[in-house]
């Protein structure tokens, strides 16, 4: 498990637990406040497609559905629509 902080410009506080561990991940904070961690790897070799969603109001972490690739080292970028674009990255799949 991975622990997350919070800073709330006072001090750092411990909330929910990431579902695994991560690096080369991205986290995107979403329009409705919540945050999402999209991808990475979980053993420092092989990027995952898995995602999760962070609530600061309950404090705890989802998994959500997965990316269509493994990815880490990837972009995400917020769309004036509220949907997100994820790009590149390393580990992906070409067709």
């Amino acid at each position: 498990m991975l622990l997350a902080n919070v800073f709330n410009f006072i001090e750092w506080f411990s909330t929910g637990n990431l579902h695994g561990t991560r690096c080369a991940h991205t986290a995107t904070v979403l329009t409705n406040g919540k945050v999402l961690v999209t991808g990475g790897t979980m053993n420092d070799v092989d990027a995952t497609s898995s995602t999760e969603l962070y609530d600061l109001v309950t404090g705890q972490w989802k998994s959500e559905v997965n990316m269509s690739h493994s990815r880490m080292w990837h972009t995400v970028s917020m769309l004036k629509n509220g949907n997100i674009l994820i790009a590149a990255g390393s580990g992906c799949e070409l067709s």
